[in-house]
């Protein structure tokens, strides 16, 4: 689980390119990172074309905001890139509910899940 010190000093020295740096919680940037490290990696860095907020915010339930997934990017050792230019497939995986399980922001606001993203996956983890 990632600290919130790790979390602190990942916010000081991300790169927000251009998005407002405003977070919801901390929790919001973990729940980014365990969908970010569900994905398959890439050896280059390109933009995906859907929204990878949209898919963060309905699979963890919260409010995931632009810069929480800039800060999750930043801590993942696999990651590179700036969001939304980063060295994910865009052949998307479907992370296993279970990931969330440690994290109590997790499926706070649930009408963010009404909607079905399967369409949005081609692999399920």
């Amino acid at each position: 689980m990632l600290s919130d010190d790790i979390i602190a000093l990942a916010k000081a020295s991300a790169n927000y390119a251009g998005f407002v740096p405003v977070h919801q919680n901390n929790d919001c940037i973990r729940i980014a990172y365990a969908w970010l490290d569900a994905q398959i990696k890439t050896s280059s860095v390109r933009e995906v074309p859907v929204s990878q907020r949209g898919l963060i915010r309905a699979w963890g339930g919260a409010l995931v905001m632009y810069a929480d997934i800039i800060v999750a990017a930043e801590i993942h050792p696999a990651i590179q890139g700036v969001y939304p230019n980063l060295n994910i497939s865009e052949q998307l995986t479907l992370p296993q509910p279970s990931r969330l399980a440690h994290i109590s922001g997790a499926h706070e606001h649930p009408a963010l899940m009404q909607f079905d993203t399967s369409q949005f996956y081609d692999h399920i983890e």
